[in-house]
Order: C-alpha cells, then sequence, then structure tokens
C-alpha cells in the first residue's frame, strides 16, 4: 500500500480548485489533531468555511479517498 503525503492531498486539492474554478468557494487543507480535512470558503475574506465531507479531521488516507471521490463527482457532473 502506497504512502498518502501531504503532497498528495495538495495536489488533488488543487485539482478540485481548478475543476470548480472556485476563488470565492475555494476551497483549502486543514491540519489539526494529527489529522486533516477540507474546508470550502463561503464568504469573500474566508471568515466563514464549512467542512465539506462533515467529519472532522481524519488520516491522510482516509481524506485522499474521499477528495478523489468529490473530484470524479465534480467531473461527471460537468460531462451531463
Amino acid at each position: 500500500m502506497e504512502r498518502i503525503t501531504v503532497s498528495d492531498l495538495k495536489r488533488v486539492l488543487e485539482s478540485i480548485n481548478k475543476e470548480t474554478e472556485s476563488n470565492t468557494g475555494n476551497y483549502r487543507l486543514d491540519g489539526a489533531y494529527g489529522g486533516y480535512t477540507v474546508y470550502r470558503n463561503i464568504d469573500r475574506d474566508g471568515t466563514y468555511c464549512i467542512d465539506i465531507f462533515n467529519c472532522g479531521h481524519t488520516s491522510k488516507r482516509e481524506l485522499y479517498g474521499l477528495m478523489k471521490a468529490f473530484l470524479e463527482g465534480i467531473r461527471i457532473k460537468g460531462r451531463y
């Protein structure tokens, strides 16, 4: 099993931001408590954000799987 790194998470996050063409509602990676999560900024100044997976901070491997599935969903939606 291949090790998942923060760089792997950042690469997928970059793809998510690119696919959604987001500026105001950009997605960002956050690390705390030994885990990671992805937040989406809701307002322009970034003071209000939501945990898009609603799972709190989790392992890099679990978050990587969630992010890849999310990205694939975005791409599929764009095709239809």
